[in-house]
């Protein structure tokens, strides 16, 4: 039996090796091949992963199978060379406008090894990111409407993407994937959907509101924005009989009449309605105290005959978001007619 297996085992050596020898034949890589796999191993790093126009980018190479630390490593621009050296394995690159392009070329050349190149063409990119809260804004309010506990608010995104030939890719060609503290939007994700809107809760939280607009699978640009809700407000104007609620001059911490009476007309800012007569509005008005006019958005006052000084305030909430209630107070003064 011995004697037998040593026979055999020959046979068996002989056989195994014949049989690899094909293969090992099969697995040898002409030039043009090697040196694409050596550029499949080295990869390049772009920070920021998606530049804006006039950003200072930071491109990176690196590799498990490459010595890049021996190598000798040529960066050129735009076909101008910016660096070169051994080891040389990063380059800062200043990005111009919107619609611009920089083709970035590297040249690896290993010690004792095959020359290799790598390249990557950066196109900036940007999006505008814009929103507005679904609440009440008086007439020629100089700002856009904040959004507020059990409040909405909607959210726009305006990308700035260019093609190879530098114009602007259509907006409703573009995928948009909305997140809300790092929790993807679903429902509200997909092709053209540059516009969403989100609702607040009663809890004051800010949101992290983020959009990636990517076109192919890839990635072209990025915005996020973190969103706080405010408190509602009351602002409070003279209600003039011929020119009507005066815009111009919101009434402060004090007002001196000039005439025998004054209307005062209440605008609730923020509020979750686009109607300041909203019946869920409930407005309750006193001087010194007394209750002088309810369920109104203006109240009318009449100075007395003697000089004087009055305390004024309004309450105002709604019946529907409890959450959104404000006040304001501020002081009459009527009499005193020195101050014309």
């Amino acid at each position: 039996n011995i004697v037998m297996r040593f026979r055999i085992f020959p046979f068996f050596l002989l056989t195994t090796v014949y049989c690899l020898l094909p293969i090992l034949t099969h697995a040898q890589l002409t030039p043009e091949d090697a040196v694409a796999q050596l550029s499949q191993n080295v990869s390049i790093v772009v920070s920021p992963t998606n530049p804006k126009p006039s950003d200072l980018v930071n491109i990176s190479i690196q590799s498990y199978s490459t010595n890049l630390d021996q190598s000798k490593i040529v960066w050129s621009v735009g076909g101008k060379v910016e660096k070169s050296g051994i080891g040389e394995k990063s380059l800062s690159v200043q990005l111009a406008g919107q619609g611009s392009s920089k083709t970035v070329v590297i040249s690896i050349s290993p010690v004792g090894g095959t020359a290799f190149q790598k390249s990557i063409t950066i196109r900036p990119s940007e999006i505008d990111l814009m929103w507005k809260g679904n609440t009440y804004a008086p007439p020629f309010y100089k700002g856009r409407a904040l959004c507020t506990n059990q409040s909405s608010l909607t959210i726009f995104a305006v990308p700035h993407v260019s093609n190879s030939n530098g114009k602007e890719i259509n907006p409703s060609t573009l995928i948009y994937k909305w997140s809300r503290n790092d929790s993807v939007l679903v429902s509200q994700s997909g092709v053209g959907k540059s516009t969403i809107t989100l609702s607040y809760s009663i809890f004051p939280a800010p949101q992290k509101i983020q959009v990636d607009v990517s076109s192919g699978g890839d990635v072209l640009a990025s915005e996020s924005v973190i969103i706080s809700p405010t408190g509602p407000e009351l602002l409070v104007y003279e209600d003039n009989p011929l020119l009507g609620a005066l815009f111009n001059t919101e009434v402060g911490k004090r007002i001196s009449l000039r005439e025998k009476e004054i209307t005062f007309s209440v605008y609730p800012l923020f509020f979750g309605t686009t109607n300041r007569n909203d019946p869920a509005l409930k407005y309750s008005w006193s001087a010194n105290g007394s209750i002088v006019g309810q369920n109104t958005n203006k109240v009318t006052f009449r100075a007395p005959d003697t000089a004087g000084f009055s305390n004024l305030s309004i309450h105002a909430e709604s019946s529907a978001k409890f959450t959104q209630t404000a006040d304001k107070s501020f002081g009459v003064e009527f009499g005193n007619t020195n101050n014309f």
